[in-house]
């Protein structure tokens, strides 16, 4: 397919600049009498020169389909073949371009889609769902916004079209409902519970995500190697997709945690139980009734029916991580240590747990004055002299001086030469 493209120009943005120092450019042309334009970062015979071989882009064959259906395939298979997109990311990708794929938009040209014809598709979208009857969540409209964005923006990068049609679109809000964790009496009681229970493969690990706040998969992934006499080393996760063992994809996961003597005596217990039963060979800890790795819809279906009987009632499994880094923070000395304890690669997740402690605030402060806030004052004895001492401000225990040497006392036989200082410091201040 050949296109009639005019030769346009280029627009010079940052006008405060010459154009002999001018870097920001706008280079525009007509593709079929349809205007089309693109940013440029470069010298101005760079701008040039990018016009002339992107207009020959244009003019020629262009790669891409010019509907959106046979790009949204294109732009998933560029993200597949790269190989920098974990697998859920790329799921959640394909699931939000089947979405798209069924309005009506999926079959217009890429350079006819205005911001109107996105808002009424996603509209389709969210009043049309494929298995309920229920108009689609705005959790699920957030992250078909978010992939048909991205989509739009590479588009306009490609120079398929001016400019993204959702540039100024806000996204859906997300209406997912916030997850409760268990109080310290509630853990208390699921972990009696768990006690209780005849012990195997899917009560160890319910054990060790609630004790030592571990993901699902790293729980399950976990092997007897990795445990030591009072640690354990995480460095491995199993994927939710195909129950395979493999590294976890996040380098912040590998992390070693101390054992609380209550997971220790389970853990000991479980292994003694694993050689009474048979299983010493499996080499996950948390193996099923045959040594094989438990698999993670296995440990769903366990928790679906007993969640209720441990005290976990309407709560998700990762829920059990959730309580456990909310008892954490409460301890923890700062928010860095909650991130190695949680595995995290930023510290933004421990926002979600970090809360003013007005107890810790005013110890600190307490701390931080008696030693730190000492400040110079001006002192009359009763014989009339002036005298500088040095007062630490506590400010719950009042205050305390101390004498300075005598080079930097000042005398005085009357009020002159206080007010002196006191004029000068008025001067100054």
């Amino acid at each position: 397919m050949t296109h009639d493209v005019t030769r346009g120009g280029v627009a010079q943005l940052d006008k405060s600049k010459s154009r002999a120092r001018c870097r920001k450019w706008m280079l525009s042309c007509r593709v079929d009498g349809v205007r089309r334009m693109r940013r440029f970062t470069g010298t101005h015979t760079q701008a040039v020169d990018e016009l002339e071989r992107w207009r020959g882009e244009l003019a020629g064959a262009v790669e891409c389909a010019d509907t959106l259906s046979a790009y949204m395939a294109r732009w998933h298979e560029w993200r597949v073949e790269s190989g920098d997109y974990a697998p859920g990311t790329l799921a959640n990708d394909l699931r939000a371009i089947r979405a798209v794929e069924r309005s009506p938009l999926a079959h217009k040209r890429m350079d006819e889609i205005t911001p109107v014809d996105v808002r009424d598709a996603l509209a389709w979208i969210k009043a049309h769902p494929v298995r309920s009857s229920k108009p689609l969540s705005g959790t699920t409209m957030n992250k078909t916004h978010n992939t048909l964005s991205q989509i739009f923006t590479q588009a306009a990068d490609d120079g398929l079209i001016a400019n993204s049609p959702m540039s100024h679109m806000s996204a859906p809000r997300t209406d997912t409902r916030e997850r409760e964790a268990l109080s310290i009496a509630q853990i208390a009681y699921t972990l009696d519970t768990l006690d209780e229970m005849e012990l195997d493969g899917h009560v160890v690990a319910v054990h060790l995500m609630l004790t030592l706040g571990l993901r699902r998969g790293e729980a399950l992934a976990l092997h007897v190697d990795d445990i030591a006499r009072d640690c354990v080393h995480i460095r491995r996760a199993i994927k939710e997709r195909d129950g395979s063992i493999g590294v976890p994809k996040s380098p912040a996961s590998v992390r070693t945690l101390p054992l609380p003597n209550r997971t220790r005596a389970l853990i000991s217990r479980w292994m003694d139980e694993r050689d009474a039963r048979g299983l010493a060979h499996a080499p996950t800890l948390c193996c099923n009734g045959r040594g094989g790795v438990l698999r993670p819809h296995q440990m769903q279906k366990w928790w679906n029916a007993n969640r209720d009987r441990i005290g976990c009632a309407g709560m998700v499994m990762h829920q059990l991580r959730h309580s456990n880094l909310s008892m954490m923070a409460r301890h923890m000395p700062s928010a860095f240590d909650l991130q190695k304890w949680a595995g995290w690669s930023s510290l933004e997740p421990a926002r979600v747990y970090i809360h003013i402690d007005t107890d810790a605030l005013a110890n600190a402060v307490t701390s931080a004055f008696a030693v730190l806030a000492v400040t110079p004052r001006l002192h009359i004895n009763e014989a009339g002299q002036s005298a500088y001492a040095l007062t630490c401000d506590n400010l719950w225990s009042g205050g305390q001086d101390l004498n300075l040497r005598p080079d930097m006392r000042g005398d005085s036989n009357d009020g002159s030469e206080l007010a002196r200082d006191d004029d000068d410091t008025a001067n100054t201040g």
